[in-house]
């Protein structure tokens, strides 16, 4: 059994190229399971991976790095249950120092496990953040770089968005900050491109790369800045547009936080009704959202649920969303009925272990 661990900020694509390697893997006959992970519960990406079928797990309610028993744990249930090929375990995007708090403990308690570390970044927005622009504050930065510095293998995701001018200028950026690293540009839709990340992370060598020297002070105040919203929604329409009731929050509650100039770590969003199962995603670069690939349903009741990371506090990002929210009610004359919610900001990382050497 080989473990994918993937890695990445808010927002870089980690849990699409997970979605269409499963799909890969499976019509290839192997057999694969995944385990998410967030510091909150009622995760879209949980829902937006089951839709295709996959064995998946949690670790919620902190990151791998804290509550490493329960990462375990769950390899082992799965070892017990399907004795997977593959396992990809997607470590929560305001999470760094993997190497030392789960790669390094896994080699020590389980050395005959094989673990490599892919690091995902969105290629539209990581020039703007080495390059010394500053969408995010300082400490974010911080564990931005911190992540890209660790990875076995760089991803540079989306990479189909940009220009050829832009595609260009950013192999010469990479050249020049990562030329140690290996490294992929992708498109995850891909399936050529999919199947040459996991070609690579198959033939990489066994010995991943070195713990990092995280400052921890930098780590948990980075982390504070972000506020953390999940909330599920009961959307109901006598008159049968409770989906376009949905579709307007989501495009709603997006431009609010645009409009008050909040760094978008992600805006995670899945509508489920009858016949319906939808994911819709923002994240710092983007601006609009299409929904051709919607279906045209008359649904009296849908459920939305959102999952919002954003630098601001919670007590902000409630209120943009009740306002958001009310006005939906009111434009459509929709009931909008929230069946759970919580926001907070991450406590301070506190990792079970963490082993420099090996």
């Amino acid at each position: 059994m080989r473990i994918h661990l993937i890695g990445g900020f808010l927002g870089s694509g980690k849990t699409t190229a997970i979605r269409q390697a499963c799909k890969t893997l499976l019509l290839q006959g192997k057999k694969v399971a995944v385990i998410t992970n967030d510091q909150g519960s009622q995760l879209v990406d949980t829902q937006f991976l089951a839709e295709v079928g996959m064995l998946t797990k949690e670790v919620t309610g902190s990151c791998f790095c804290c509550n490493y028993d329960a990462f375990e744990a769950h390899i082992k249930q799965f070892e017990q249950e399907v004795l997977p090929d593959i396992v990809f375990a997607e470590a929560v995007g305001s999470c760094t120092d993997l190497v030392a708090t789960i790669i390094r403990p896994l080699e020590r308690f389980h050395p005959e496990k094989k673990m490599i570390l892919s690091v995902f970044a969105d290629a539209q927005v990581l020039p703007v953040l080495v390059g010394g622009s500053r969408l995010f504050a300082d400490n974010v930065h911080y564990i931005y770089q911190q992540q890209l510095e660790e990875a076995d293998l760089l991803v540079l995701s989306k990479y189909d968005l940009l220009s050829e001018m832009q595609k260009k200028s950013l192999k010469e950026f990479i050249s020049e900050r990562y030329g140690h690293k290996r490294v992929l540009f992708q498109n995850s839709y891909d399936t050529d491109h999919i199947e040459r990340w996991l070609a690579e992370a198959a033939s990489f060598p066994d010995k991943t790369g070195q713990a990092l020297h995280i400052d921890y002070n930098l780590y948990g105040a980075g982390e504070a800045e972000l506020a953390w919203l999940n909330q599920r929604l009961s959307i109901r329409n006598e008159k049968c547009f409770a989906l376009q009731a949905a579709k307007s929050l989501i495009d709603r509650f997006h431009q609010a936080v645009r409009t008050a100039a909040l760094p978008i770590g992600h805006l995670k969003f899945m509508c489920t009704g009858e016949n319906l199962m939808k994911k819709v995603s923002y994240t710092s670069s983007d601006e609009h959202r299409s929904y051709l690939d919607f279906p045209d349903l008359a649904l009296e009741k849908v459920d939305l649920l959102i999952n919002a990371r954003v630098q601001t506090d919670p007590e902000t990002l409630l209120s943009l969303l009740g306002e958001s929210v009310a006005e939906i009610e009111n434009t459509t004359g929709s009931q909008l009925i929230v069946l759970n919610n919580e926001a907070f900001v991450p406590g301070f990382p506190k990792p079970t272990y963490r082993i420099l050497n090996k």
